[in-house]
């Protein structure tokens, strides 16, 4: 009976909104990190199954202490083929959290044979949408690519890596090996995969977090710049452009509402004002010729090919939320796609689905 409490055929969970796992605490033993994946939702396509049905996974979450009683894998790996693998997917979801609903992505990428992995960033304790950051993010996929590593019944050549909205966003910036393809969902198109790796990046034209008007239309290849601030960087105020400033400061200019910024930089990280045409306040005094300004703290990482930070209005300080980001761009195989008539709810739009299993069947046979 054990066994059915934790992992039941799909189609008696594929109903019910949104679920999160949230804790005030954990078990002995098990980190935040460790949480997300513990307690995240797990899909086994039936080309891999004994009785040829999908299986999900979800934890209960009524006795957080059971988690590992027993372990998952160990109850999956009962209902696995002898000596069948698929590819998988690992899929970072946004905002909202988890769906237990039979979403759109999950149907078609198990109808197309991936077992598909998506941790629960709110099993972290604490965990909400506006502290989150690509840090965090990426400290997920670290530890479901490790896990998923030790699955015997994964093809470790074909693991993707995608994302929803704020999850979307943790793929774009993702730098590291250890994936055949990055698809990015209603975020950001910033295209920071190695530059063998194909990504697919899908938002709808209206959508103003993935910054649908920007990201979506720039161009795509630009040459990176000696090791450094200077150059030019996509971002998620646009595409920004920084020099030296002769009194021995940087300077930078965004295409968002003409933007500039003007600060120094102190070992990895940058100073300084933002200044722009209009903003949704007015300072009472003004800056550089515009009463539309702030402050801006970013920190690069130490190949100076990304950086995160946020910024304020005025003399305010700068608090803890990232709202500026952006990566040093490079030359790889991409396709982005707008949705015609479309905001930031994409996931179970025909388009989107079409476009992911065309990707698919292209990037990764």
């Amino acid at each position: 009976m054990r066994q059915s409490i934790i992992i039941a055929a799909i189609a008696m969970l594929m109903v019910g909104p949104a679920a999160r796992s949230e804790h005030a605490s954990l078990p002995d033993g098990v980190t935040p990190v460790m949480a997300t994946w513990l307690w995240g939702y797990h899909t086994i396509p039936a080309s891999i199954t004994k009785d040829g049905s999908p299986y999900l996974y979800a934890y209960p979450h009524t006795d957080a202490s059971r988690i590992n009683d027993p372990p998952w894998t160990e109850v999956a790996a009962k209902h696995i083929k002898a000596g069948a693998k698929a590819p998988a997917v690992i899929f970072l979801h946004g905002c909202s959290g988890l769906f237990r609903g039979g979403l759109g992505y999950r149907i078609l990428l198990m109808s197309e044979g991936y077992a598909v992995f998506e941790p629960d960033a709110y099993a972290r304790p604490g965990h909400s949408c506006a502290t989150s950051s690509v840090t965090k993010r990426s400290e997920e996929v670290a530890y479901a690519l490790d896990q998923i590593h030790r699955l015997p019944w994964v093809d470790h050549d074909r693991i993707i890596l995608m994302g929803n909205s704020e999850g979307g966003r943790t793929v774009a910036f993702w730098d590291q090996p250890g994936f055949i393809a990055h698809v990015i969902l209603a975020a950001p198109a910033y295209l920071r995969a190695p530059a063998n790796v194909p990504v697919l990046a899908i938002a709808g034209v209206d959508d103003t977090f993935a910054d649908a008007n920007t990201s979506y239309r720039q161009k795509k290849t630009v040459t990176p710049a000696p090791h450094g601030i200077k150059g030019t960087w996509v971002t998620s105020w646009g595409v920004a452009t920084f020099v030296d400033d002769p009194s021995g400061g940087i300077r930078g200019g965004y295409s968002y509402k003409d933007g500039r910024i003007v600060g120094t930089l102190q070992g990895n990280t940058l100073h300084g004002y933002w200044i722009q045409a209009d903003s949704k306040r007015k300072c009472e005094r003004p800056r550089e010729g515009s009463v539309h300004w702030g402050r801006v703290r970013v920190k690069f990482d130490d190949r100076f090919s990304a950086f995160s930070g946020g910024s304020s209005y005025c003399d305010e300080p700068v608090g803890p939320t990232n709202d500026w980001d952006g990566y040093r761009p490079t030359s790889r195989a991409s396709k982005t796609i707008l949705i015609a008539g479309a905001g930031h709810d994409i996931l179970g739009h025909p388009e989107l689905k079409e476009a992911i299993k065309n990707f698919l069947r292209e990037c990764c046979p």
